[in-house]
C-alpha cells in the first residue's frame, strides 16, 4: 500500500493535474510543477505521514529499526509533520504559501539523506521508497524555487 501512496502522491496526482492544467495555458509550467508537486508530493504526502506517525507510531518506528519506547518521538515527528503538510496544503488556495511550502520539501530532504546514510542490507523496502521519494520531491522544489527567486530577481531588475 505505500508503494501506491508514494507513486500516486509523486508521479500520478502531480503529473494528471499538471497535464489537465497546462492544456488550459493557465500559467507557466514551472509554476504548475511548484503548485502540484507541492501540494500532492509535499502537502499530502506529510499531512498523511503526519497523522499516521501521531495515530500509529509503530509503522515508522518499525521501518526505522526503532524500539517501541521512541514511539513519543515519532508522534513528534508526525506532528512537524503535520504542520509542514498543511502549509503546503493551504498553498493550493494560497499561492504565496508555496515558497513557504518549499521549507517541508526541504524537511523531506534532509530526511532523505539521513535515510541515504543509513543504507545497509537491513534497510527495509519502506525506507528505500522513503529515501528516493524525499530526495525526488526535495529536487523537484528546489528547482521550483530557484525559479521564483530567479523571477523575483527578474521583476525587481526590471522596476
Amino acid at each position: 500500500m505505500y508503494l501506491y501512496f508514494i507513486l500516486a502522491t509523486l508521479w500520478v496526482l502531480p503529473l494528471t493535474a499538471i497535464g489537465v492544467e497546462y492544456r488550459r495555458r493557465t500559467c507557466p509550467l514551472l509554476e504548475l510543477v511548484g503548485k502540484w508537486f507541492l501540494f500532492c508530493g509535499v502537502g499530502v504526502r506529510l499531512s498523511v505521514a503526519g497523522l499516521s506517525q501521531i495515530l500509529n507510531p509503530g509503522f515508522t518506528a518499525a521501518m526505522l529499526h526503532l524500539e517501541a519506547g521512541a514511539h513519543v518521538i515519532v508522534q513528534e515527528l508526525g506532528f512537524t509533520n503535520l504542520l509542514l503538510g498543511g502549509i503546503a496544503l493551504a498553498s493550493l488556495f494560497q499561492p504565496s504559501y508555496r515558497v513557504l511550502a518549499t521549507g517541508g520539501a526541504g524537511f523531506m530532504g534532509f530526511a532523505g539523506f539521513l535515510h541515504l546514510s543509513r543504507l545497509s542490507p537491513e534497510t527495509t523496502r519502506n525506507e528505500t521508497l522513503a529515501l528516493f521519494s524525499d530526495l525526488w520531491i526535495f529536487a523537484v522544489a528546489m528547482v521550483y524555487l530557484g525559479y521564483r527567486i530567479v523571477k523575483k530577481w527578474r521583476g525587481s531588475a526590471n522596476s
